[in-house]
């Protein structure tokens, strides 16, 4: 029997005698400290094999990740193409429009001339336009500019944008003796309307007051507003002469407004020659009262008429 008198006895007992060791743990500890061992080591197999799961996953995520993002990069670049297809369908067809609004507004400047001659107390039939040339534009800024640029022009560049627009027309009254000069059209022509045709219309009217002393109307030629208008900018135009006039503002214009196959009785004129409806007809349902102004609005469809007999 060994005798444990001190300390060191009690533990070279204890390393000596695994039996007795584990009986005095049992008897000094308590269950739980004494189990901690075991349960540490399961508690690490088990963190393991969930790092090795979440590793897993997060490699899992990080693949599907990048393939998501690969197929969206694809998506994506599919959609800029449909997109720059989208907008280069749009500006071509705009383009066209325009030009094709840019020549309805020239042909129908006797049209909208019209609207003007009561204020002036002339007759309809008796109005006559001229076209301004784009140099004898250029001619009016280069011998006023000091006097041009100290107008309130909305545009920037305005009087660069001046010797380029859609239509600038002289308004005259046809005598027997000669032409007398009544008043200018500035027209700004589009198939949507836009607040920028308003401001180039306005300030060139400005600088048609400016330069040949007399009066000048700023048209919008359109077959409707952009949808984008704003409520502001709507307030600029008008579509009834008396209005326009009565707002005195310099900023606002007059809306012409076009239709998309033609305009008013110009386009009337225009079906019924094509249906072979002789002038007299023509200017009897169109209600103009000379034969000259639809015979003017027609002659291409004459011409046209002349060369299906040539061929």
């Amino acid at each position: 029997m060994t005798t444990l008198n001190t300390t060191d006895d009690l533990l070279r007992a204890a390393r000596e005698n695994r039996e007795f060791r584990e009986a005095f743990r049992r008897e000094i500890l308590t269950e739980d400290l004494i189990d901690s061992p075991r349960e540490l080591r399961e508690l690490k197999a088990i963190t393991g094999s969930l790092a090795e799961g979440i590793a897993a996953l997060v490699q899992g995520m990080a693949d599907y990740r990048s393939a998501t993002d690969t197929k969206l990069e694809r998506i994506e670049n599919s959609v800029f193409r449909v997109e720059d297809m989208v907008r280069e369908q749009e500006q071509a067809q705009s383009s066209f429009r325009g030009v094709y609004a840019e020549r309805v507004a020239g042909m129908d400047d006797l049209e909208i001339a019209g609207k003007f001659a009561e204020l002036h107390g002339l007759d309809e039939d008796m109005l006559d336009t001229t076209h301004i040339s784009r140099n004898a534009l250029r001619d009016w800024v280069r011998d006023h500019r000091d006097a041009l640029l100290s107008l309130d022009l909305r545009q920037e560049g305005a009087l660069g944008k001046f010797r380029r627009p859609d239509v600038v027309a002289l308004v005259s009254e046809m005598r027997s003796d000669q032409m007398e000069p009544i008043f200018y059209l500035a027209v700004e022509a589009s198939c949507s309307g836009e607040e920028k045709d308003i401001d180039k219309a306005t300030d060139n009217a400005k600088i048609l007051r400016a330069v040949t002393g007399l009066e000048a109307y700023p048209v919008v030629a359109a077959v409707r507003l952009h949808r984008r208008m704003s409520n502001e900018t709507r307030a600029r135009l008008y579509e009834d002469v008396d209005e326009y006039l009565a707002a005195g503002d310099a900023d606002t214009a007059l809306w012409y407004r076009l239709d998309s196959g033609h305009s008013g009785r110009v386009g009337l004129a225009i079906r019924m020659t094509r249906r072979g409806a002789p002038l007299q007809a023509v200017q009897t349902h169109s209600r103009w009262k000379s034969p000259s102004m639809p015979a003017r609005y027609t002659r291409s469809e004459k011409a046209l008429e002349a060369l299906e007999w040539l061929v």
